[in-house]
């Protein structure tokens, strides 16, 4: 996001770990990234 100079990601998870606030990693390409999962928007207007 050039908004928030972070990137963003969407992604189908298990229902049992899909809770907000939840840290997360998340692997790409051979590479882990912590992440957090959030509610729609991303930022508030």
């Amino acid at each position: 996001s050039p908004v928030l100079k972070r990137g963003i990601a969407q992604a189908y998870i298990d229902s049992r770990y899909a809770l907000f606030g939840e840290s997360i990693d998340i692997e790409v390409r051979g590479k882990l990234y912590s992440g957090k999962i959030v509610d729609f928007p991303f930022i508030s207007k």
